[in-house]
């Protein structure tokens, strides 16, 4: 099951973004936009998003700015391991979808140690960040097309 939300991103990405449009666009101000639920938050910056509403309640928010051919998917599962168990799960799914390795590293993020992993995937590139705590594995990707050069700075 793992596999498949991991490998949604890739494949989500390769899905023309004019198809988007048919979806409820989200309103964002000037500033910048902030998504959160129950343990988790994150920012996106100000641009024209659509919010794509995934049916999954797994995926938490899954979003998409189609100027700039960008989506970020935000998934929260239950997890039963550690921290280590679930990012290396995470990156077999990656490596099972067919994703080359670029970089991984740990990084820190408002206190909070998360492995960060850059992939690419045909014309596709995704960065993953990836922590499991208190019972649940919580994934965080943003990227679009490679040859794209605003990706880095829309997901960082």
């Amino acid at each position: 099951m793992k596999k498949l939300f991991l490998a949604l991103v890739f494949i989500a990405c390769l899905i023309p973004f004019t198809s988007y449009a048919k979806n409820s666009p989200v309103v964002v101000p000037q500033s910048s936009w902030i998504i959160s639920g129950d343990t988790w938050a994150f920012t996106v910056p100000s641009a024209d998003w659509v919010n794509i509403n995934p049916p999954n309640p797994k995926i938490k928010a899954a979003l998409v700015n189609p100027e700039k051919h960008n989506m970020v998917l935000f998934i929260k599962e239950e997890f039963v391991g550690t921290n280590s168990q679930y990012v290396l799960a995470s990156m077999q799914s990656l490596k099972s979808a067919g994703a080359q390795f670029k970089s991984v590293k740990q990084v820190s993020l408002n206190g909070v140690n998360f492995t960060l992993v850059e992939a690419l995937k045909e014309n596709m590139r995704v960065w993953f960040w990836f922590n499991a705590k208190d019972g649940f594995g919580y994934g965080f990707s943003c990227g679009g097309v490679d040859v794209e050069a605003w990706h880095h700075d829309l997901c960082f």
